[in-house]
């Protein structure tokens, strides 16, 4: 943990997630899991393609948060990663699509404090390309 750095950095950065990329994503946007009041996002803007969705404190509203990405538009194969206590002992990371997400971190009993990260750069994650790919999608990931 480094005071001034904001979770969703050092989770991508220790996942091996680039929030941005100049050939799948050339936004990111921070969003609460869970607002005080009630309120939505603009699920629309947030289901765009193109772009990165970190959201913060969403475990407990995952159904609720892909079913909305998906109702607004995202394709139900867009890549996911949960980072579980990211940068810290015991980090877990859990790769999927919008599908099946949900389903995956229940039988992986994934718990707060994680982060939802929502993109085609989270198939960029180190731990969710097949090692035989590995080094080739990284190199291609830098250029």
């Amino acid at each position: 943990m480094i005071p001034g750095i904001t979770a969703a950095l050092g989770a991508a950065a220790s996942a091996g997630i680039p929030l941005t990329h100049r050939q799948l994503a050339g936004s990111v946007t921070f969003v609460t899991g869970h607002s005080a009041g009630g309120e939505e996002p603009d699920w629309s803007a947030l289901a765009r393609p193109g772009q990165t969705v970190v959201f913060y404190m969403g475990i407990a509203q995952l159904a609720h948060i892909t079913g909305r990405l998906r109702a607004a538009g995202a394709p139900a194969s867009r890549p996911v990663a949960l980072i579980e206590r990211a940068t810290l002992p015991g980090e877990r990371q859990l790769h999927g699509t919008l599908a099946d997400i949900g389903p995956r971190a229940n039988d992986a009993a994934i718990t707060p404090p994680a982060l939802l990260i929502v993109g085609d750069v989270a198939a960029l994650a180190a731990s969710a390309i097949p090692p035989s790919r590995s080094l080739d999608v990284r190199l291609r990931s830098v250029a």
